[in-house]
């Protein structure tokens, strides 16, 4: 447009056109727009509800009555006539009666030769008696389990004497030393039972039983003792020496 006016300068034509584009500019700023707003939820509703519904179909005629079917005659069933009796016939006199058969003897049945007596079996013999089990074994005393214990004690820690004596004499023998415990297992009292004949050994044995810590009585072995005597024999031989 700035072109068209430009080619065109002459002063009046260019403000008459000013004018009618600033004119046609204001019509349309003053004009508003007619825009259709959709009607309001309510007013719908309410033209719904003002609406009468549609009456509902009238119901189908019901069927119409089909009639029993006609009744079949009974059949008449004809009654039979009754039978006329008949005269028996005359046997006349040239016909006669055959003679019965005679019955013809029936054999008689083989008698059954009797059948010898079986021999008589001879008595089932008696079932085996199951043999005794064996007497239980004796039970090993209290006493004699402890007595047993102790002997193997001393013995395990018996020591072959290492001094040069014995091993210049190289003694062998036995040694029974008595010891006295009490129910705690206490040692009260040693001393020589029986010596071996050396007094190496003798006095080593009684090394060993005071040195020893000995278990206290079973509750069921020497029932009524508050000590007992022990009588043990320790063996020394050179074959053991260490």
């Amino acid at each position: 447009m700035i072109d068209w006016l430009y080619r065109r300068r002459d002063p009046a034509a260019v403000g008459t056109t000013v004018a009618l584009i600033a004119s046609a500019w204001v019509a349309v700023r003053l004009v508003p727009p007619t825009i259709d707003t959709p009607p309001k939820p309510q007013e719908m509703l309410v033209r719904l509800e003002d609406m009468a519904p549609e009456p509902p179909p009238p119901p189908p005629p019901p069927p119409p009555p089909v009639p029993p079917p006609p009744a079949s005659p009974r059949p008449v069933t004809p009654s039979a006539p009754a039978p006329v009796p008949q005269a028996a016939p005359t046997p006349s006199p040239t016909a006669q009666e055959p003679a019965p058969a005679a019955p013809s003897p029936t054999p008689p049945s083989p008698v059954a030769a009797p059948q010898p007596p079986a021999p008589p079996q001879p008595p089932a013999p008696p079932p085996p008696v199951p043999a005794p089990p064996p007497p239980p074994a004796p039970a090993r005393s209290a006493d004699e389990g402890y007595r047993g214990e102790l002997r193997g004690y001393l013995n395990g820690i018996k020591r072959y004497p290492n001094s040069r004596e014995a091993r210049q004499l190289r003694p062998q023998g036995t040694v029974k030393v008595w010891i006295e415990i009490d129910r705690a297992g206490q040692l009260l009292g040693a001393g020589i039972d029986t010596g071996s004949g050396f007094l190496i050994l003798d006095n080593e044995a009684l090394r060993t039983v005071r040195n020893g810590r000995y278990p206290a009585f079973p509750a069921d072995a020497f029932d009524g003792q508050s000590f007992h005597r022990f009588i043990v024999p320790i063996e020394y031989r050179v074959d053991s020496a260490g």
